[in-house]
């Protein structure tokens, strides 16, 4: 690797480079061997520089054949006395070297922290936590004024040093963002396998654990999905993309998509979208709070798209039966489907 692959590849770990740089970085590594082992080695120690405690074998490793790269790199020097050859090398050398030093100083500080007598105890770091119940919808007002609209049987985890050094939140469920710009401290949204960063946007995502799927939607502005700590599945979506995750086989693909049907339950909208009935079934669950039994295995072929503004439960079971030709009960607390679809 050159010294423009290594500030490439600080520049992604910095997030401070291009779009169009980033798809170059991401075809080097699918194409080049050398560089994709360049490239992990070099994202092992920058993250262990991040949490230096818990990653202090994985640094040593990953800094042990850094040094290889660099011993390697260093035999030219001895062999070619061209002084162009030997100022490159040197440039590459000098790169190298100033990760390699960045986390031996790391690595120093900790194992003088874990000899010394005196120990360092950083400020604990609680969590406000709001929650939804089924059927139910919450407006939340963040501390720099960014907004959150929580869907039903969901909840989010705010730091108590948000807005501090950064922005980040966990999310459980659904919900709609509206995020107050500020490019020096990115929002990062962690939900599930999926993390999603912006600087100001306006976007949905949906991740309830029992989902087959989860969906990132952009409004406006533009977000980083970041996919199974994966560097190489990261997305930049621009507005009116919709990613869809697969949990089952952990794929990804982006789709155009209608803000209606991802967002439209924030304004009181139940939407489907040429969804299955056992999807359905988990939407009308959690919006009317109520058991939804599906009675003909069959029905999880059938699609159904359609949608329901401020509904009672029964209007839009008759709407879904003349859609789809399926009976319906209500007994207590759970709705039976039966029959199949036309």
């Amino acid at each position: 690797m050159d010294e423009y692959d290594y500030r490439l590849i600080i520049g992604y770990l910095e997030s401070s480079i291009s779009d169009d740089e980033v798809q170059q970085l991401l075809a080097k590594v699918q194409n080049d061997k050398e560089f994709a082992e360049g490239f992990n080695e070099i994202a092992e120690l920058w993250n262990a520089g991040k949490k230096i405690n818990n990653n202090i074998p994985k640094a040593q490793n990953a800094l042990a054949r850094l040094h290889q790269r660099m011993d390697a790199a260093e035999i030219p020097l001895q062999q070619d006395i061209s002084s162009k050859k030997v100022y490159t090398i040197s440039k590459n050398m000098a790169w190298l070297s100033a990760i390699a030093a960045m986390v031996l100083l790391c690595l120093a500080l900790v194992f003088y922290q874990s000899d010394s007598s005196m120990t360092f105890k950083p400020d604990a770091i609680t969590y406000i936590e709001k929650h939804t119940a089924a059927g139910q919808k919450m407006n939340i007002t963040l501390p720099d004024g960014s907004l959150v609209v929580l869907n039903t049987l969901s909840s989010i985890k705010i730091p108590s040093d948000y807005g501090n050094k950064n922005r980040e939140i966990l999310l459980k469920g659904e919900a709609w963002f509206e995020v107050e710009k500020n490019p020096e401290k990115p929002f990062i949204v962690h939900s599930g396998n999926i993390q999603t960063l912006v600087l100001g946007t306006k976007f949905n995502v949906s991740g309830y654990a029992d989902d087959e799927v989860a969906k990132v939607s952009l409004v406006e502005g533009k977000v980083q999905v970041d996919i199974d700590n994966d560097a190489r599945k990261r997305q930049i979506l621009k507005p009116g993309d919709q990613l869809v995750y697969d949990k089952k086989d952990k794929s990804s693909l982006v789709k155009p998509f209608i803000k209606e049907y991802a967002a439209g339950w924030k304004d009181n909208t139940l939407t489907l979208d040429y969804e299955s009935w056992p999807e359905a079934a988990k939407k009308i669950s959690r919006w009317y709070n109520v058991r939804v039994d599906l009675k003909n295995a069959d029905l999880k072929d059938c699609k159904l798209k359609g949608s329901f503004a401020g509904m009672a439960l029964t209007q839009v079971l008759k709407r879904l039966s003349y859609i789809s030709g399926i009976s319906w009960e209500i007994k207590e607390k759970t709705v039976y489907i039966t029959g199949k679809c036309n």
